[in-house]
């Protein structure tokens, strides 16, 4: 078997995560400030509030973002600002409205965090989605920012649930992904991103709003564009991950249709990350065909690669070593080969569709 396949499966692993034996995320500060604002969009309906109980603890420092476009919104606006939250909303013109297309080019998180930015007067905001809470201090969070000087940062992003096997897939995956931050802090998850509001003004000022990738822009613009610092700090938040294949295939189609924005899309602007840049560029897209045509003539080696996988994987990632390593590598097989092609596929149709290839501005 060529190299076409081998590679990739040793760069998944990606050995640079073995830093992370000696290299940590930046600890929480003892100290804490309270000068910061948490702001949770909720768009289209009411159900996307998952972190009511989170909020409900930290309601004076909560600002609900909401787009007001049907009655069942209307009513919840009206009942959030009763039980004392502080609502911003948004109306929906009728006429022309970025809101009507969710589905396709905009990212509804994105645009609320946008919007909802400027009326905000505190030093520090907090970006957090709907269905995302953490049992740790913000505050210390924020003040850990402050010492280090830190414009922007990303959190250690864990899955909420742990119990069907997609689920404990994920697990696995995420936990290796956020070592992955310590040395890659920019690549900034929806779930929650921390910042100075002037910088983070600057950033969505650049943002296209794009609906996959949207996230990881965010970190992209602020390092990579505007040369901020961007750090990623020790707090640990918990989000909400599929549950079921078919709805873990859906995110999963988005996810890679982000992905390939990013790396081939806006190749310009990836490439200032050499390491990363080659991986997705030449590992993951331009081997695609090669390594789905090396697996079904060497069917054969696919053992002896798995084997050699799992070892590296509990390796590199000793700090978060886990039973379901075994079974990791096959659902890493499948993401590596299979995803990809579904991905360029949802990128190329939704941008056609709307006249829009998500360039960063």
């Amino acid at each position: 078997m060529g190299l076409a396949v081998i590679f990739p499966f040793f760069s998944l692993l990606d050995g640079q995560n073995i830093t992370s034996l000696v290299k940590h995320p930046t600890p929480l500060s003892e100290k804490t400030i309270d000068d910061y604002t948490i702001l949770v969009p909720i768009y289209n309906d009411p159900k996307y509030f998952k972190n009511k109980d989170f909020c409900e603890k930290h309601k004076k420092n909560i600002l609900l973002c909401l787009v007001i476009n049907n009655t069942k919104m209307e009513n919840f606006s009206k009942q959030m600002t009763k039980e004392g939250f502080q609502v911003f909303e948004i109306k929906e013109n009728e006429r022309f409205s970025p809101f009507k297309v969710l589905k396709t080019t905009l990212n509804g998180q994105i645009t609320l965090w946008k919007k909802g930015l400027p009326v905000i007067n505190t030093k520090y905001v907090v970006f957090m989605d709907g269905d995302s809470y953490t049992d740790e201090d913000i505050g210390r969070a924020c003040a850990t920012l402050e010492e280090n000087k830190f414009d922007v940062a990303s959190t250690i992003i864990i899955p909420s649930k742990r119990e069907t096997l997609v689920e404990k897939m994920q697990g696995v995956e995420y936990d290796v992904s956020m070592l992955g931050r310590i040395y890659r802090p920019w690549l900034t998850s929806g779930a929650c991103i921390i910042g100075k509001k002037e910088c983070l003004m600057n950033i969505m000022a650049r943002h296209t709003e794009y609906f996959y990738g949207g996230d990881m822009e965010i970190g992209t613009i602020g390092k990579i564009i505007l040369g901020l610092n961007v750090g990623h700090v020790n707090l640990h938040v918990h989000t909400e991950v599929p549950s079921t294949i078919t709805s873990w295939f859906n995110q999963r189609k988005k996810w890679w249709a982000g992905s390939f924005r990013g790396t081939i899309v806006n190749a310009d602007t990836s490439i200032c990350a050499p390491m990363l840049f080659f991986y997705n560029f030449v590992v993951v897209y331009l081997l695609l065909p090669l390594k789905a045509s090396e697996l079904y003539y060497h069917l054969e080696w696919i053992p002896i690669i798995l084997i050699a996988y799992i070892i590296l994987t509990y390796i590199a990632n000793w700090k978060v070593r886990s039973k379901w390593m075994v079974v990791f590598p096959i659902y890493a097989l499948f993401q590596i080969i299979v995803m990809p092609w579904f991905g360029i596929v949802e990128y190329a149709i939704t941008s056609i569709k709307n006249k829009t290839f998500g360039r960063y501005i």
